[in-house]
């Protein structure tokens, strides 16, 4: 119960930053700066790019991450017979992590 209610928020929470990344992409660049997620964000068009392609790769792991987990804890909850399988599903999910970061 405890995984479906992280993988809800996770969901959730990757979903608003996606929609404040779109916004920040789609803003124009006027003015001296805009107020984003706690962010004062300089409004010319590298700092709103740069800022928005940060906040769409977050939101895009944020929103992923939880099919990823789920793969994870159902290949550990099967039990495998040999720790190495379980290790070698834990190191394929930092690799998918770091080629997404990259």
């Amino acid at each position: 119960m405890k995984k479906a209610i992280v993988f809800f928020v996770m969901l959730i929470a990757g979903l608003v930053v996606t929609e404040q990344a779109v916004d920040i992409l789609t803003t124009r660049g006027r003015g001296e700066a805009i107020y984003k997620m706690g962010m004062l964000i300089p409004a010319q068009d590298f700092y709103l790019y740069l800022y928005g392609s940060i906040f769409l790769l977050i939101g895009v792991l944020l929103i992923l991450s939880p099919l990823l987990f789920r793969k994870f804890f159902m290949t550990r909850e099967k039990k495998v017979s040999t720790n190495s399988k379980v290790k070698w599903n834990l190191k394929r999910a930092v690799v998918f992590f770091i080629m997404l970061i990259a």
